[in-house]
């Protein structure tokens, strides 16, 4: 929208995928939009469409370029970095009704050129949020979600919080006896 929402037009249409899990715009230019795919499941059991990936725009939204994780399913958060916009992580949930290994926290220091998987709790666990503390960019939490559907639990030992205090190079699970 170019009028405060009085009228739209699509600009995801021609992509691979109709499903969106979140839409990411940078801080520092507005220009550059992150687009992470597949629906996010409203639960570990329910059903929703998958995606192709995470698609990067840096012309606002006009084109758009496919940036790889494909085999993540869905992406349930895009986050950018507010102060630089090469830095973007990527809470991936995974296949939801199979285990996988392309599910956890993923990063690029590259604008999505290359990726680490900087989390990862399992192929039956994968990261459904990520935020970043607004004074310290070092500092993140992400949720991890242990479920694949299917299985006899709904969230396992390995959901919960984890924390970063180097900008996700490292990562705690935050148990209810650390937080004390």
């Amino acid at each position: 929208s170019v009028n405060n929402g009085l009228s739209w037009d699509p600009i995801f249409d021609d992509e691979s995928t109709f499903s969106v899990g979140d839409v990411a715009v940078s801080r520092s230019n507005p220009d550059v939009v992150w687009v992470g795919t597949g629906e996010t499941p409203p639960r570990p059991w329910g059903y929703a469409y998958s995606g192709t990936g995470v698609f990067k725009s840096t012309d606002a939204g006009h084109t758009w370029e496919n940036m790889g994780l494909s085999d993540t399913h869905h992406i349930g958060k895009v986050l950018i970095d507010p102060r630089n916009e090469d830095n973007v992580f990527v809470a991936a949930i995974g296949h939801v009704w199979t285990r996988n290994e392309e599910r956890g926290v993923f990063s690029t220091r590259n604008g999505g050129a290359s990726w680490e998987k900087v989390l990862y709790a399992g192929d039956d666990a994968g990261a459904i949020d990520i935020i970043m503390d607004p004074r310290n960019s070092k500092v993140l939490y992400a949720a991890i979600w242990q479920a694949v559907s299917g299985m006899p639990h709904v969230a396992g030992e390995k959901s919960g919080l984890y924390r970063s205090q180097d900008g996700g190079t490292t990562w705690t699970h935050l148990r209810s006896e650390e937080r004390r």
